[in-house]
């Protein structure tokens, strides 16, 4: 069944949903972008988000065991998409959730069989590192009965392994990585920091729910938990051997608007695509710009695509173009997006021919300064709202260097001043 395209992204999200449903899990939908009743998130920011209500028993689960592939929109990435990263603001998350159903005898094998077996993805095994709680020793022993050599199973401790947001449902985790390098696995025993490095990749946390943070004491619960996120790019990106998650089938066909350009303008242009897949699913689960909210957070990536398409001679016919390529990528699994073509690409090129607009009116406020003084860019930057790439373009057009240093020191200061009166107004960011 998965011979002929079984690498694609399609297919790897199909056999996902395949090997949970054979161990008897019932598909879920993927929820919209916006939250339903949840006041406390503007996105969903994760495969469990819209599940929150089936953990704390507020609702009934449709089953004790699930499984769905959920897209997720987190923008804390926003300033790390590149071609040297595996970060992107929207994604699609592998889900496997378990509510009173099976636990960690169980799910370990599953994700294990579909990472390595040839039935499935077929990964090699010496390449897979797992994280454990170091007291959560059932679980060791778990790992330890699996294939995976001993020494590629490294302890955590309470601070890396170890769910746990306050009061609510809380438990340790166990993270599987990718080891991408050619560093030699004999030479050396690994431990939990040599994971974070780009050696490494993160493709998959399995957490387990099984205390109540009640106070300062965790109590047993009575049903024991699952929750399995897998990053569905990452592990596309290993699968298909390539070096980053614009490389991809999902983004095939792209390729001609990149000839000729340098390293620093791919970045540019990644993050126009980026910000573009984004844009165009939360449109589809019914966003809108606005000056606040979510609509803000919009608004803030249609900012910074428009800054990048201006520094790429990207015009409106080619946003179109792309957003129209997009949609027929994506649509195969999220078919709302073919029915909502239209209103979703008019959103878009209203949204840009406003912003291209503003780029024109920055880039005559530029023009007016000696740009001589760090003083002078920072007020640009932070009173005017320039976008720095702006100010840059002008300093390079005038064969001056930006001043990165400096300029870091203001931009921290003026952190530090609106901490402070945060602090004085007793005012908190969550």
């Amino acid at each position: 069944m998965y011979k002929k395209n079984f690498f694609s992204i399609d297919c790897i999200r199909k056999s996902w949903i395949e090997i949970f449903e054979k161990n008897n899990y019932l598909f879920i939908n993927s929820s919209s972008l916006i939250p339903n009743n949840d006041h406390s998130l503007l996105w969903i920011n994760s495969g469990v988000a819209s599940l929150k209500k089936y953990y704390s028993g507020e609702l009934l689960p449709p089953s004790s065991n699930m499984v769905n592939c959920q897209r997720v929109m987190r923008l804390e990435d926003l300033n790390n998409v590149s071609s040297n990263s595996c970060h992107q603001t929207l994604f699609e998350m592998l889900g496997s959730f378990s509510i009173g159903g099976n636990f960690k005898d169980r799910i370990i094998p599953i994700v294990l069989e579909w990472f390595t077996s040839s039935k499935w993805l077929n990964l090699d095994l010496k390449n897979i590192f797992v994280t454990v709680w170091e007291k959560d020793y059932i679980c060791q022993d778990i790992w330890k009965m699996t294939k995976i050599k001993k020494k590629n199973i490294i302890f955590g401790n309470k601070k890396t392994n170890f769910w746990d947001m306050g009061n609510g449902p809380c438990g340790p985790n166990s993270e599987i990585y990718y080891k991408l390098s050619s560093i030699d696995n004999n030479k050396k025993n690994f431990s939990i920091n040599d994971l974070e490095n780009n050696d490494f990749i993160e493709i998959c946390n399995i957490v387990f729910p099984e205390f109540y943070h009640k106070e300062k004491i965790l109590v047993p619960m009575i049903k024991k938990c699952v929750d399995v996120g897998a990053g569905l790019e990452r592990i596309c990106m290993i699968v298909q051997k390539k070096k980053n998650n614009f490389d991809i089938d999902l983004w095939e066909g792209f390729d001609n608007y990149l000839s000729k350009k340098n390293n620093k303008k791919k970045n540019f242009f990644y993050i126009i695509l980026d910000h573009l897949r984004t844009i165009i699913f939360a449109l589809g689960d019914g966003g809108f710009f606005d000056q606040k909210g979510r609509g803000y957070t919009l608004k803030k990536l249609m900012k910074r695509l428009c800054v990048f398409s201006y520094l790429l001679n990207i015009n409106k016919e080619t946003i179109i173009n792309l957003s129209f390529k997009i949609i027929e990528k994506n649509s195969l699994f999220y078919k709302f997006l073919e029915i909502k073509k239209k209103k979703i690409t008019d959103d878009i090129i209203i949204e840009f021919e406003k912003f291209i607009f503003f780029i024109d009116e920055c880039n005559k406020k530029i023009k007016k300064y000696n740009l001589l003084k760090v003083e002078e860019i920072f007020f640009l930057y932070d009173t005017k709202g320039i976008p720095l790439e702006l100010i840059k373009k002008e300093l390079k057009r005038r064969k001056k260097t930006f001043p990165s240093k400096d300029f870091n020191k203001f931009l921290l200061m003026q952190k530090k001043r609106s901490e402070e009166d945060r602090k004085k107004k007793n005012i908190k960011i969550f």
